[in-house]
C-alpha cells in the first residue's frame, strides 16, 4: 500500500499528513481499511445522507482522521478518537490544516478526543457528548485482547436506536 509511505496527501479535497513514527502505534498512517470503508459509505451516499440530518458520528481510532474529516465535512456531527498519541498529534494537526484551508465550508469541523477503551474517564468523556447515531471502526483490532473492549465501548456509545448503525472495517493480515 505505497500511500501510507507518504508524508502527505490529498483526498477529494482534503489535506492529511500522515506520521509512521507514532510510538507505539499504528494510528498515524492511513490503512487500505480507511480507504475502503469511505468509498463504500460515499458510494452508498452515506456521508451526505448523516450530514443532511445533522447525525452524531463517532470515529473509534481514527488514525490521521480520513473517514472523520470525510464525515465532518459532508455536515454530520463529527467526534474522532484515538488513544492520545494518536489523536493530539497527526489527527489534531489534519484537522486544523483543513478548517484553515475552510475544508468544511459552512459546517463544524470534528472534535478529537483521546480514547483508550479500557480508560474509563476517556471513555465517559466521549459518551458525555454522545450517544451517537453512527460508529465506525477501521483497522481497530489487531489482537484479539482489543474485541472485548472495542464491542464494550461501541455497546456504550451507540443511541439505542433502530435507525442507529456501526460499521467496522478489518483488513485481515494473517491467519
Amino acid at each position: 500500500f505505497e500511500l501510507a509511505n507518504l508524508r502527505t496527501f490529498t483526498y477529494d479535497g482534503l489535506e492529511l499528513e500522515q506520521d509512521s513514527g507514532v510510538e507505539n502505534s499504528c494510528g498515524g498512517i492511513v490503512w487500505e481499511s480507511a480507504f475502503c470503508l469511505t468509498k463504500f459509505l460515499e458510494s452508498a451516499d452515506a456521508f451526505a445522507r448523516w450530514g443532511r440530518r445533522r447525525k452524531k458520528l463517532l470515529e473509534l481510532g481514527c488514525g490521521c482522521g480520513l473517514i472523520g474529516l470525510v464525515a465532518a465535512r459532508a455536515g454530520a456531527v463529527t467526534v474522532m478518537t484515538d488513544v492520545k498519541e494518536v489523536a493530539f498529534g497527526a489527527c489534531s494537526r489534519n484537522v486544523e490544516r483543513n478548517v484553515e484551508a475552510k475544508a468544511f465550508g459552512e459546517h463544524a469541523p470534528p472534535t478529537v478526543k483521546a480514547l483508550d477503551w479500557e480508560r474509563e474517564d476517556e471513555l465517559n468523556e466521549v459518551i458525555a457528548i454522545g450517544p451517537y447515531d453512527v460508529v465506525l471502526g477501521t483497522d481497530v483490532v489487531f489482537s484479539v485482547k482489543l474485541v472485548g473492549p472495542l464491542l464494550t465501548c461501541i455497546e456504550r456509545t451507540l443511541k439505542k436506536s433502530s435507525s442507529s448503525v456501526c460499521y467496522v472495517c478489518i483488513q485481515r493480515r494473517s491467519p
